[in-house]
């Protein structure tokens, strides 16, 4: 009891220090919570299924012989390999087949239109996954024209009415029955989705036939047997095969095959981007944390000499070492309690933002399943911020206490300090190469032009032609420069196929294909580099334009026009060449490409039309007077005009999102480490006030007090600031390893970095010290 009054006593005392620990402390917290809470969201992905340990997804590895360029390694498979790993390998207890892609779908009920996430999958997906059927029977899902819709989606398009049964109209025009409704999937997984479309309506009602030896855009996913490893079904795999296609035929071109399992549960959390990302968080979360226990322990340990009196008293009044120390775990278990407390507050004042910055839901991830994180994360501060001074504070010997044993406490402030600053170059340096970075990415010549460019999103309903009118009826307009109908955008990547060498049955390599009306070139003002563009006689697929990247694939020799190669089976004619152009992000190498010339044989085309127009200005007025038109000639109110700058920039959100967080890191860090550094300048102003005061009497000017108190810091800052820019360097050269375009991290930008760090601290300890070396120093000589 004795113990808890001293504790309230010193944290009403020293209210001064105790709010610098408070809020050093608080910004930790409020980092290694949300942090290291994401981290165990992100390493929690896909474990919430009914045995999740026996659920593998099917991997493809794709090779071609001595053809580095021509390979594939991924979940994207033929459709028919899950069905016949279950019907031919007893260790398989079953197996579905997916889409590969969820997309975003049109439904439309009650004359209300409704976006919803589509799965499409065959009739044993909620068995392998064991979703919950809340409504409904699962077996109608292998019914053409069959959905079923999780329970928020029922919710939201049909509010408190019965769905089984119904009819929604899917993409505004195919008639589609709701068969059951769902259970919400968590948001950790791999697989979000809303709605799940029947897999025979891919192939009785929209007319696909995927099979072994073609379209090969499908997912899928096995449930082993109880006590069946993924080794034992890896190795009968290839024995099945050769029942379903000729494997040597394929191996006679050098084409090769294998299948191998992944656990579900590995999917998330093993991909690169992921691992790499989780990697930098938790570096992040523990530097913060680290940094601002140390921060307290150094603001503790400065208070040394002044505390360590009372801390004599207590022993000789019988206090032991044993009590002193829990004094002390007293005192910050209240201070870290406190702090707990505000950094909850703040998290939910800011969770707006906070949720922004890690793309995900607070609810998500300091769900119950978490909870054990926040645990760890307080208790680890306790430790890290306690043990050290209350071991400090308890040693102390009697006999010493009231002369001069605080001096021997100063290389643990050094050491701790040096800690500090370590952390800040760290963050602010890699705050900088990812800033550089993400600018380079968004200011990159892509090869094409993005100025004035905007293009119509959502047109998969729209028919080639509908879209052949609104090319006529926007061409006319006077602010208007040129108008272009494309099967893909650039940005959005496309379609691939395999090249050959006319009459030769070898694949080459697989090159990205398109197709564009005449206008494409002019309109993104793509260079020509040879050859001619489509004309009204070229308007079929056996003529075609490629790039540089084409050409190099193909090994071929100057002049490249009118050389011929063969893409899935059919012949084509080169009639121009392109300059290369970024397709993707520029976390992909430009890949070989083809275009095709988009002419009327494709006017009752559906689903792969856009709209590309070039503009002589840009100005949210235009764009709101080329939205009204858009939706007045589609008769669609959610029809609409996207600025093509910004679809570059969301392609990059991830990188902007991690720069924002780095950025938010580096101001908190910023922040507790001079907050950390001001205690010490005091301390050791304090400390030197005698030795301050005699320099001054014995000629030393305030810029001579001030270089004295500079260099003693600047000893522990520079090595401290060098191992700093190490560990930014090895860290921000892992995150650069996912992008094929990327900065070059010179010595430049280190030095530079690391003198703007040396010049913080400078300042920050001149601007402390500047009322000392400034003082009359009879002042200090009286008070010694």
């Amino acid at each position: 009891m004795k113990q808890l009054f001293y504790t309230f006593r010193y944290l009403i005392r020293s209210r001064g220090n105790n709010l610098i620990k408070v809020i050093s402390l608080t910004l930790g917290l409020v980092v290694g919570l949300v942090l290291f809470s994401q981290v165990a969201f992100e390493l929690s992905y896909d474990n919430f299924y009914p045995d999740a340990d026996r659920i593998y997804s099917i991997q493809r590895n794709l090779t071609m012989k001595d053809n580095e360029a021509f390979k594939y390694k991924g979940p994207i498979i033929n459709a028919p390999v899950p069905g016949a790993m279950r019907d031919d390998l007893n260790e398989v207890e079953d197996a579905t087949v997916i889409s590969g892609w969820q997309n975003d779908m049109m439904m439309k009920y009650d004359d209300k239109i409704y976006k919803e996430k589509v799965c499409i999958a065959d009739s044993s997906f909620f068995d392998v996954f064991g979703y919950k059927i809340l409504e409904g029977d699962k077996m109608k899902l292998a019914l053409s024209l069959n959905m079923f819709l999780s329970s928020s989606a029922a919710h939201r398009i049909f509010g408190l009415e019965n769905p089984v049964g119904k009819t929604i109209l899917l993409n505004k025009t195919e008639p589609v029955t709701i068969a059951g409704v769902f259970e919400d999937i968590p948001k950790n997984t791999h697989l979000p989705f809303d709605a799940v479309l029947s897999f025979k309506t891919l192939t009785q009602a929209w007319g696909y036939h995927p099979g072994w030896m073609n379209n090969d855009a499908y997912m899928g996913y096995v449930k082993l047997r109880p006590n069946v490893s993924a080794k034992e079904v890896e190795a009968k795999i290839p024995g099945i095969l050769p029942k379903y296609y000729d494997v040597e035929a394929f191996k006679a071109k050098g084409i090769m095959f294998d299948y191998y399992l992944k656990p579900v549960t590995e999917l998330h959390s093993t991909d690169s981007t992921i691992k790499r990302m989780l990697q930098i968080l938790s570096l992040l979360a523990f530097s913060l944390l680290f940094v601002s226990a140390m921060n307290y322990v150094l603001i503790s340990i400065s208070s040394l000499a002044v505390r360590a009196k009372s801390v004599g008293v207590h022993k000789c009044n019988g206090a032991s070492d044993g009590n002193i120390f829990a004094m002390f775990i007293y005192e910050t278990f209240s201070l870290v309690l406190i702090s707990f407390i505000l950094a909850i507050i703040l998290i939910l004042i800011f969770r707006g933002q906070i949720e922004s910055l890690i793309q995900a839901s607070l609810i998500n991830i300091f769900s119950l399943s978490n909870l054990w994180v926040t645990l760890v994360v307080v208790v680890s501060l306790l430790l890290l911020a306690g043990v050290i001074p209350a071991r400090i504070f308890s040693i102390i010997p009697v006999t010493q206490v009231f002369r001069t044993y605080t001096a021997n406490k100063r290389y643990w402030k050094r050491t701790l300090l040096f800690v500090q600053f370590l952390g800040i170059a760290f963050m602010l340096t890699l705050l900088v190469i990812i800033t550089k970075q993400y600018s380079l990415m968004i200011n990159k010549d892509l090869g094409y032009t993005t100025e004035y460019i905007i293009s119509a999103a959502d047109m998969g309903d729209v028919s080639g032609e509908q879209i052949t009118r609104l090319k006529s009826e926007f061409s006319r307009m006077p602010e208007v420069e040129k108008v272009t109908i494309t099967t893909a955008l650039p940005i959005d990547g496309m379609n691939g196929s395999v090249v050959s060498e006319q009459d030769k049955e070898e694949f080459l390599f697989s090159s990205r294909v398109m197709s564009a009306d005449k206008d494409f070139i002019e309109t993104l003002r793509i260079h020509l580099k040879e050859g001619e563009n489509f004309s009204e006689s070229r308007l079929d697929y056996n003529h075609a334009i490629v790039n540089e990247t084409f050409t190099q694939k193909m090994h071929w020799n100057e002049p490249f026009v009118g050389k011929t190669f063969r893409l899935e089976g059919e012949t084509a004619e080169v009639i121009g060449v392109m300059k290369d152009f970024q397709i993707g992000s520029l976390q992909n190498e430009i890949p070989p490409l083809v275009m095709y010339s988009k002419g009327e044989m494709d006017a009752t085309w559906t689903g792969s039309n856009n709209l590309v127009i070039r503009l002589n200005d840009l100005n949210p007025v235009l764009l709101s007077e080329l939205n009204a038109r858009l939706r007045e000639l589609l008769n669609n109110d959610d029809a609409c005009f996207i600025d093509y700058s910004t679809r570059i920039t969301e392609s990059y959100k991830t990188a902007r999102l991690f720069r924002n967080s780095i950025l938010s890191a580096s101001i908190i860090m910023l922040i507790i480490t001079l907050l950390g550094l001001l205690g010490y300048t005091e301390d050791e102003i304090h400390r030197r006030s005698k030795e301050i005061a005699i320099r001054k009497v014995n000629g030393a000017k305030a810029e001579d007090i001030l270089f004295v108190i500079s260099r003693d810091v600047s000893f522990t800052a520079i090595p401290a600031i060098l191992i700093g820019l190490m560990v930014a360097y090895f860290t921000g050269n892992n995150w650069l390893m996912q992008f094929v375009v990327k900065i070059s991290m010179g010595a430049t930008l280190f030095i530079s970095c690391g003198i703007v760090v040396l010049a913080i601290i400078i300042v920050c300890v001149t601007i402390r010290a500047w009322r000392v070396s400034n003082e009359n120093p009879v002042k200090s000589i009286k008070s010694e």
